[in-house]
C-alpha cells in the first residue's frame, strides 16, 4: 500500500491528480477514479484516496450512481488552480509537474506497488475499449496477458471499492462487471507504462542500505570498544 504521508495535499502526485480531475470535470461533473487513473502511472486506490482528501478541501462529494462511485465536481476551477493548467492530450504537461517523477520514483521502490500499477492498467486499457460497459472476465482474458485469477482479483477489488459493479448472468453463468464510461487509448497506456519503467525506483533502497550500513558501522565500533575494555 502507498504511504499516505506521500499523498498530502501539497505533494506533486496530488497536484497531478487534481489537474486531471479538474480537466475531466470540465466535460462531465461525474468523474470516476478509473478515468483519472488512465492519465497517470498510478494505481486506482491511490487516485481514489487523493480525491477523497481533495473533496474535503475543495468542496465536492463522492456519490454513487447505479452502483458505481464517482466524484461529483461541479466547480473544477479550484482543482485546476491547484494542479495547474494542463492539456490532457499533451502528455508532457503532467510530466512537467515539479517533483512528480521523483515522488513516483520513490513509490516504484516498492516492487509490489509497481506490479499492481502494471496489472491494473493492463486490465483498464482492455476494458475501456470494449463496445459495451458490461465486460465479461473472458473478454479481458482473451485480450491481455493477465491470468483469469488475476483479472477476477482486480475486478473484485474494484467492486469492493465501488469502482465497478458486479453482474451475474443466469443464462451462461458468465462473470460480468459493469464499468463507468471512460476512454483509455493504447498510446496513453504505452506512455504510462513506459514512464513507469523509466523510473529508477532506487531512491528508497539507497536510503535503506545507507541506514543498514550506518547501523553496521555503529555495531562494529561498539564491539571494538567493548573488546578494548
Amino acid at each position: 500500500m502507498v504511504d499516505t504521508q506521500q499523498l498530502q495535499l501539497a505533494s506533486p502526485i496530488t497536484r497531478a491528480v487534481a489537474a486531471v480531475a479538474g480537466r475531466l470535470a470540465e466535460h462531465s461533473a461525474l468523474v470516476s477514479p478509473l478515468q483519472v487513473a488512465t492519465y497517470l502511472p498510478l494505481d486506482v486506490d491511490s487516485v481514489s484516496r487523493i480525491l477523497d482528501t481533495l473533496k474535503n478541501e475543495y468542496d465536492f462529494e463522492r456519490v454513487e450512481r447505479d452502483g458505481i462511485c464517482y466524484f461529483h465536481i461541479e466547480a473544477p476551477e479550484p482543482l485546476l488552480e491547484k494542479g495547474g493548467s494542463i492539456d490532457l492530450e499533451m502528455a508532457f504537461d503532467l510530466w512537467e509537474i515539479e517533483g512528480l517523477k521523483e515522488q513516483l520514483d520513490e513509490l516504484k521502490a516498492d516492487d509490489d506497488w509497481a506490479c499492481k500499477v502494471r496489472e491494473q492498467h493492463d486490465l483498464l486499457v482492455v476494458a475501456a475499449q470494449a463496445d459495451e460497459r458490461h465486460v465479461e472476465l473472458s473478454y479481458v482474458l482473451k485480450r491481455s496477458d493477465l491470468t483469469s485469477a488475476k483479472i477476477q482479483s482486480i475486478f473484485n477489488d474494484f467492486e469492493v471499492e465501488g469502482y465497478v459493479e458486479y453482474c451475474f448472468e443466469n443464462d451462461d453463468e458468465a462473470l460480468e462487471y459493469r464499468l463507468p464510461d471512460f476512454k483509455y487509448t493504447d498510446d496513453r497506456h504505452r506512455r504510462n507504462l513506459s514512464r513507469l519503467e523509466a523510473l529508477d525506483g532506487t531512491r528508497k533502497r539507497y536510503r535503506l542500505w545507507l541506514v543498514v550500513g550506518l547501523c553496521a558501522v555503529v555495531l562494529l565500533a561498539c564491539i571494538i570498544l567493548f573488546q578494548q575494555l
